[in-house]
């Protein structure tokens, strides 16, 4: 488009804009983002006045630096993007159940646990058909915010009722994948691991068919499938796809604590091969990073030996 019109118009900010979201939900997010700062950029240089455009421009760089975990940076857009609103005036309700639960999961990151539980309760509390999809949504961020802070007895309460809204048909594949790998995670934590072994292969198979590549996107299904290949003797097709994540986060989140847990993941998976130094150097790297993190169940890996 920039070809056809040599100069940056809408029309070229539009196809910017697709060209954003189709990386971001493909899993591409280092190249999506690059792309979507540029489009909120260029809003704001041909749009004199402040409207609806300004909030389309921006909510796609939220979506994708909340799925890279870059916790800082989306917790800035996300502010900019309300004080925004705000000033626009009244949001339609599900735009602001998608931001309840966007803000609730920026907290269970951060650590905020208290705050987090509020207000995925006040979404799940929505009981309305046409909120079967920001319902799901919140019960998958209020099982991952007890998982976090290492009470998966109480993830496994929200899990149960996260399932029971699995079957809306305005669920998509994608968002499939993330209920499946959060389930499949609070099994693991439980010890339920027939469970676990079976959310992750679902997990799997509907971000293959939503057609997302392996990358920090799927992170939860990638972590926690591994984690079953290893248990079953399999840490060669684990090693795989945990470097592969690893090599992502390297990309999108380099310093961040999930890079550091793939890496120690990664690390038992090279211990359980037989590669002894390599697995030493990469729980090194690990650490290192997994030190920064205010989560429980974080800091239990750091200071958890390989086995």
């Amino acid at each position: 488009q920039r070809k056809l019109d040599t100069v940056d118009t809408g029309r070229v900010r539009y196809a910017m804009h697709e060209l954003g979201l189709a990386l971001s939900v493909s899993g591409q997010l280092a190249e999506a983002i690059e792309v979507q700062r540029k489009v909120v950029a260029m809003e704001a240089v041909q749009n004199q006045y402040e409207s609806g455009n300004r909030v389309i421009a921006g909510e796609p760089l939220l979506a994708s630096l909340l799925a890279a975990r870059r916790i800082g940076e989306a917790s800035a857009e996300r502010e900019r993007l309300a004080a925004l609103q705000a000033r626009l005036g009244e949001q339609a309700p599900r735009f602001v159940l998608i931001d309840a639960v966007r803000h609730a999961t920026l907290l269970a990151l951060r650590g905020e646990h208290a705050e987090a539980q509020r207000l995925t309760m006040t979404v799940t509390a929505k009981t309305e058909e046409e909120f079967a999809v920001q319902r799901a949504d919140a019960w998958r961020v209020a099982a991952m915010n007890a998982r976090l802070q290492g009470m998966p007895d109480k993830a496994a309460k929200y899990v149960e009722s996260m399932q029971q809204q699995k079957q809306k048909k305005t669920v998509t594949k994608r968002l499939l994948s993330d209920l499946s790998a959060e389930a499949g995670s609070v099994a693991l934590e439980l010890g339920r691991f027939d469970d676990a072994e079976r959310a992750f292969t679902d997990c799997r198979k509907y971000y293959e068919e939503a057609q997302v590549k392996l990358s920090a996107r799927v992170a939860t299904c990638v972590v926690g499938a591994a984690r079953v290949m290893m248990r079953n003797n399999q840490p060669e097709p684990a090693a795989k796809l945990l470097q592969a994540l690893a090599d992502d986060w390297k990309l999108v989140n380099a310093n961040s604590e999930w890079h550091g847990e793939t890496l120690y993941w990664l690390a038992q998976a090279q211990a359980q091969m037989g590669q002894a130094r390599e697995a030493g150097d990469t729980l090194v790297r690990a650490r290192n990073l997994l030190v920064k993190s205010n989560l429980p169940l974080l800091r239990q890996l750091h200071s958890r030996p390989l086995t």
